[in-house]
């Protein structure tokens, strides 16, 4: 039988190659990301505090010797819901990101979100990004404050 591998600062939770979290002995609650997909799981820490932890990181700290924390996981069998350390597979931010890298918005992108009347999701969409950053960047420039003239 295969030994998990405690958490950091959480000594009730233990993390095993086949990715499964267990708490005290039985299976911790894990879902998925209602955007991205990944699975997630809650962490009680012995300070008293909830955190969110990404399975497939957890399992890549534990597990996989080539981890290393500015490194993103791609799931070898394309399958998210499958975070065993042997389908893990640790790469940089460049070759899962479209484009090659973070993207900068143009300024015309950035005046036609914070201008449009239309939905987050039509945004995000036709830009590219999430409908939280299309939110951030219409709530930014609504709060931006104001230049007075002399």
């Amino acid at each position: 039988m295969v030994k998990g591998k405690m958490i950091d600062g959480a000594s009730q939770f233990e993390v095993f190659p086949d990715g499964r979290v267990m708490r005290g002995g039985k299976p911790a609650r894990i879902y998925p990301h209602p955007q991205y997909g990944t699975l997630r799981v809650s962490v009680l820490m012995d300070r008293g505090y909830w955190t969110v932890h990404v399975v497939s990181r957890l399992v890549g700290r534990a597990f996989c010797p080539d981890f290393r924390e500015d490194l993103r996981p791609v799931h070898i069998n394309g399958d998210r819901n499958d975070c065993r350390a042997s389908n893990l597979r640790w790469v940089p931010v460049s070759a899962v990101t479209p484009g090659g890298g973070k993207r900068k918005l143009t300024d015309s992108a950035v005046a036609d979100i914070v201008s449009s009347g239309e939905p987050p999701s039509v945004l995000s969409e036709r830009h590219g990004i999430s409908k939280v950053h299309v939110w951030y960047l219409r709530r930014k420039h609504l709060t931006k404050p104001r230049r007075l003239c002399p």
